[in-house]
């Protein structure tokens, strides 16, 4: 997770972990971790979520770019997406 956050860095512009971003959370009844990033899309400020959980040895990674404004309307869509996943 770790290393997909200092890459995203350096690809989005003022890209800043929120300091209450991170939750512990599960994804197929595995733990798994979610984080809150801001940055700027052009202009704009917008809104990086993503959730990573280790599988059975395989990573299941979702990510989220979204405007600010949007995301707290969408992230019960958003979590019913990550909650829905199932491993095979």
């Amino acid at each position: 997770v770790e290393k997909e956050l200092a890459d995203a860095a350096k690809q989005y512009k003022n890209f800043q972990v929120r300091a209450d971003g991170w939750q512990e959370r599960t994804v197929a009844g595995q733990p798994a971790v979610s984080a809150i990033a801001d940055y700027l899309d052009g202009e704009k400020p917008s809104i990086a979520y993503g959730v990573t959980a280790i599988i059975g040895g395989h990573a299941a990674a979702f990510q989220f770019l979204i405007p600010a404004k949007d995301f707290e309307a969408f992230r019960p869509t958003l979590d019913a997406i990550v909650d829905s996943f199932k491993m095979k």
